[in-house]
């Protein structure tokens, strides 16, 4: 069943896909009874699908290794207190749902309408509790007083083309493209004066020099700029 949305909400989705529009992308969803599905350029493949329930499951296993998490050792949190996260790039959440899995408030920006407007209905018919710590904003501009920590994932393209994204992020990159003013971006966020956060494929250079630490895993640099 199609969730109902609030007039907020529905407003905030119309302004969505009039943007939509505006890049020529009006094509690219469709809307089911599940939500805004992404559709892909091949015929044969299935529509991309977010499940906010199955994915914030599938981080809530890795709580059992928390400090083998690059993402959990770079937010620098003392005394098991987690600071409130803005995550300028949500996406389709999955970075979100990994703070949310590990304690964090999280704020959550995304200025793309692709990945928004999956998100506005995903996230309306979602019912967690951890929503409670979850706030998602289509339209701010500049970091939450709040906010101890910022978040950037750029999109970008693999440096390894051999280690191919799976299906759903790989349709994702495709008809989004890649983040151009990634850098311009990163010193933006650095200007706020708060810890600063940037994900990158290894191997990649800095998108910001001097960073005062780097956590690093198997699939991911983290680039880490304390205040």
């Amino acid at each position: 069943m199609l969730v109902k949305l609030s007039e907020h909400e529905l407003a905030t989705e119309q302004a969505l896909l009039g943007q939509l529009t505006l890049l020529g992308l009006g094509h690219v969803l469709e809307l089911t009874e599940r939500g805004w599905e992404l559709k892909s350029s091949d015929p044969l493949e299935k529509n991309v699908i977010l499940d906010l329930e199955r994915d914030y499951q599938q981080w809530q296993k890795s709580l059992t290794s928390l400090r083998s998490q690059p993402l959990y050792r770079a937010l620098g949190t003392k005394n098991n207190q987690m600071p409130v996260v803005w995550d300028v790039t949500c996406g389709l959440a999955g970075d979100s749902l990994q703070l949310l899995a590990f304690g964090c408030e999280v704020i959550s920006w995304e200025r793309h309408p692709i990945p928004a407007l999956m998100l506005l209905r995903a996230y309306s018919a979602w019912q967690h509790e951890v929503k409670a710590s979850w706030t998602i904003d289509f339209q701010r501009e500049s970091a939450p007083a709040q906010a101890q920590v910022i978040y950037f994932d750029p999109m970008y393209s693999e440096v390894n083309k051999k280690a191919l994204p799976r299906k759903e992020m790989r349709i994702f990159r495709e008809v989004v493209g890649q983040d151009t003013d990634a850098e311009a971006v990163a010193r933006e966020l650095l200007s706020y004066k708060k810890r600063l956060i940037i994900k990158r494929p290894p191997g990649a250079g800095l998108l910001l020099p001097n960073p005062s630490f780097q956590q690093e895993g198997k699939a991911v640099r983290l680039d880490v700029y304390l205040p």
